[in-house]
């Protein structure tokens, strides 16, 4: 930590932010959480004065800041519509908990609630899952992204907003790699732009903010969250490889930064755009025949033959 100057020295502070060099009271940090997320969103155009905003919430420190900051934002905008995606994967003594949580959010800041499960989508849960794949997370999150746009595409909201914090885009970003699905990074920009009438765009105002500074500013707010962790997620591949990456940030503030540059620059400087066809299936977007939950979706349904 750098040495104090002569205003910082009179304050109670709470968070040396290290890439910035910069020390924060209580104040001034709650402060800069507001700026830095109304920043995001009025820089990438994440919404209009009228957007219909999803907001996708599991009861996770995320998702819960996520849903206070855009609740404050947005009451400047009075034609702005809000409401709440609760995705029920359907894994014991998890998501039951998760989603008593939601019930009391939606409540809390006088929001419709949308509660979409699993098992009444596919026929299956998570749990069933894990009983055939030895690593659910990627099925996991293929699966919930499909739900959350059949959402919002049939109740008619314009944007999802998801609250992914810096490491968690830095980690999709690096995955796309590792999974060798760059085209990724063109069909889901940060920029809210519609590819197709049917793929509602994603939003992730907390994108540029540390999964730490998120939790610090929830306890200073006193919001109530979850701190129930995934049980699939304890053993998996993607716990390994996030633990990584914050130990490495840690060590070598900016990296993460780093990669999201390069996601924006590689979207901005690609000329040839992912020509997207429909689902035979769903009638989605999709680059081949099948959209990527429907090719899924085969192979479970061979393998668990239903």
């Amino acid at each position: 930590m750098g040495p104090l100057n002569k205003k910082e020295s009179k304050k109670e502070l709470i968070y040396f932010k290290v890439d910035a060099g910069r020390y924060f009271d209580k104040k001034d940090f709650l402060s800069w959480i507001n700026k830095r997320v109304t920043k995001t969103i009025s820089y990438f155009d994440m919404f209009e004065y009228n957007s219909r905003i999803l907001i996708a919430v599991n009861g996770d420190v995320r998702s819960v800041v996520l849903l206070y900051l855009l609740s404050k934002i947005e009451k400047k905008f009075p034609r702005a519509k809000m409401a709440i995606a609760y995705i029920d994967e359907g894994i014991s003594g998890y998501s039951d908990r998760k989603l008593s949580i939601v019930k009391k959010l939606a409540t809390k800041f006088d929001l419709p609630l949308h509660v979409v499960r699993f098992k009444d989508s596919f026929g299956f849960t998570v749990d069933t899952l894990a009983n055939h794949y030895e690593n659910v997370c990627e099925i996991c999150k293929i699966l919930k992204r499909w739900l959350l746009n059949d959402l919002a595409y049939k109740i008619g909201y314009d944007r999802i907003a998801l609250g992914r914090t810096l490491e968690d885009v830095a980690f999709e970003i690096l995955m796309y790699f590792v999974r060798n699905k760059l085209n990724a990074l063109l069909i889901y920009p940060f920029t809210p732009e519609r590819l197709h009438k049917k793929l509602v765009p994603i939003v992730k105002p907390l994108m540029f903010l540390k999964k730490k500074e998120i939790i610090l500013f929830a306890h200073l707010q006193n919001l109530p969250f979850s701190t129930s962790i995934c049980p699939y997620f304890l053993k998996s591949m993607e716990k390994q490889i996030l633990q990584e990456m914050y130990r490495l940030e840690e060590k070598y503030p900016g990296m993460l930064f780093g990669l999201l540059n390069f996601a924006q620059s590689f979207f901005v400087n690609t000329k040839e755009k992912p020509i997207l066809r429909e689902c035979k299936i769903c009638g989605y977007p999709s680059s081949d025949t099948l959209c990527e939950a429907h090719q899924l979706l085969e192979h479970i349904r061979t393998l668990m033959q239903y």
